[in-house]
């Protein structure tokens, strides 16, 4: 009977171990905070929060990269019970990182997902890449998950870093790749979390370094025959400090279709009438020096009215401010609120 114990005391141990997550530096990063506080008048209470919260035990909590009644919360996509888009377990993969999300749903497909992006490795080229959403997802890298307000970041299993942060409809994703490697970007068009894709265009313009997207979905309650509209505008140029190299189309399916089309800019795509998703988006690489570690920008807008206001978007709330500096103004955003508390 002790044998019996402790052997379950054991497995326990080492099921809580292997599902821990977020990263434990995020708990010690609290910790420190709160034991510092008692020695300042006017503490940083932005680092006493743990976006984490809610995110495990079907909790339906997403604890992507917001501002105080934003519209925009980064963060991942991943398989299984993820209605939020976001869950600790680390048997589930990471589908991508997308903009839109919320917390709460409770549907087992969950709500939003759309614009996911995937940071893939294309050691052999465009044509080799992993566009379908079965075939790009990856694990993710243990004890490397890390949120705080206004931030989000984990880290895949092949060590590409993605981080985002936020303003009000818009944001920054950030991406750093292993030394030696090409940067390639998955952006899917159809792929949403409760697979409700009605329809929808995109548009790759090579010259300007930007691609716009948009459709219809499906709610994740109410009557099935409602659909809502968003856009998306990604901006891939980082103020004229990346180049791009290859870009162009994929579509592919659950029946073997998988096609990539280099140099295409157009895609526009009906609902599937014999079941399942038309999978499509773009697919595009950078020009960079491999010798590093690469780092890639993307800036996102989005927008419910149409693809020209959520460029519009991220115009005139991102614009040319770095990463750190859009960082910065969440950050203290998000502790003029909680100095209220």
């Amino acid at each position: 009977m002790i044998f019996s114990r402790a052997s379950a005391a054991v497995t326990l141990s080492i099921v809580l171990w292997a599902s821990a997550q977020p990263s434990p530096d995020v708990q010690k990063r609290i910790s420190a905070a709160i034991q510092a506080a008692a020695h300042q008048s006017n503490p940083d209470y932005t680092a006493f929060v743990n976006p984490f919260i809610g995110t495990d035990n079907d909790g339906d909590v997403c604890p992507g990269a917001s501002l105080p009644f934003g519209m925009v919360k980064f963060s991942t996509d991943l398989t299984g019970y993820a209605p939020a888009g976001y869950v600790v377990d680390p048997t589930q993969f990471i589908r991508g990182i997308s903009p839109l999300h919320d917390s709460g749903t409770g549907s087992s497909l969950g709500t939003y997902g759309n614009f996911e992006v995937m940071p893939v490795l294309c050691p052999h080229g465009f044509d080799t890449c992993t566009t379908r959403l079965a075939d790009r997802q990856r694990l993710r890298k243990l004890n490397t998950d890390d949120a705080s307000p206004g931030y989000f970041a984990q880290t895949l299993d092949n060590d590409i870093m993605m981080e985002a942060t936020p303003t009000r409809r818009a944001g920054l994703e950030r991406f750093t790749f292993p030394a030696g490697s090409k940067p390639y970007f998955v952006l899917d068009l159809a792929n949403d979390l409760p697979v409700s894709f009605a329809g929808g265009t995109m548009d790759i313009d090579p010259d300007k370094g930007r691609i716009t997207i948009g459709g219809r979905w499906g709610s994740s309650f109410g009557p099935g025959r409602f659909t809502y509209q968003a856009f998306a505008c990604y901006d891939l140029l980082n103020r004229g400090q990346q180049k791009l190299d290859e870009y162009g189309v994929w579509t592919g399916d659950n029946f073997g279709l998988d096609a990539k089309g280099l140099g295409q800019t157009h895609l526009n795509l009906s609902i599937n009438l014999i079941g399942g998703v038309y999978q499509s988006g773009a697919l595009f690489s950078y020009d960079v020096d491999q010798s590093a570690k690469p780092e890639i920008i993307l800036r996102v807008g989005v927008s419910f009215a149409s693809a020209d206001q959520a460029c519009a978007n991220a115009e005139s709330e991102v614009g040319d401010a770095t990463f750190e500096e859009v960082m910065a103004n969440a950050k203290a955003q998000w502790q003029e609120k909680l100095n209220k508390v």
